[in-house]
Order: structure tokens, then C-alpha cells, then sequence
């Protein structure tokens, strides 16, 4: 239900500096668990500035939530 209840809200965001919620991942036996708060970026701007990365920071966070989201 969080997950739904995430990509409603995020998919409705118009304002790049309000807060986003990170979406959970499912694990077989041991249900939602939710990406580490300190790599999920906390407002949107911040996710969309990963679209192009400028520092060894911002590759390591992608790094670790695509490892995370196994993708």
C-alpha cells in the first residue's frame, strides 16, 4: 500500500522543492523495506539533478539506489 500510495503522490508533484517519498521494494518473507534514508533524495529537485550527475557523490547515490531498486 505505501508503494501505491508514493507514486500517487510523487506523480502528482508540481513544485521541484516539495518532499518526496521513496518507494519501498518487497522482499519475499520479509515484506516493504524502504531505501536508506540518507542516499533517497529527500525533495524532488534533488532526484531530477541525478538525471545528470556532477559529482562522485551524486554517482554513488545512484549507484546505491540502483543497486537497491535491482535495476
Amino acid at each position: 500500500m505505501r508503494q501505491v500510495d508514493a507514486r500517487a503522490r510523487n506523480g502528482r508533484l508540481k513544485n521541484s522543492t516539495a518532499r518526496i517519498r521513496a518507494l519501498p521494494i518487497f522482499i519475499q518473507g520479509h515484506g516493504a523495506k524502504d531505501p536508506d534514508p540518507n542516499i533517497f533524495p529527500k525533495y524532488a529537485h534533488q532526484l531530477y539533478s541525478l538525471r545528470k550527475p556532477q559529482t562522485a557523490r551524486d554517482y554513488q547515490i545512484l549507484t546505491d539506489l540502483s543497486k537497491f531498486y535491482d535495476i
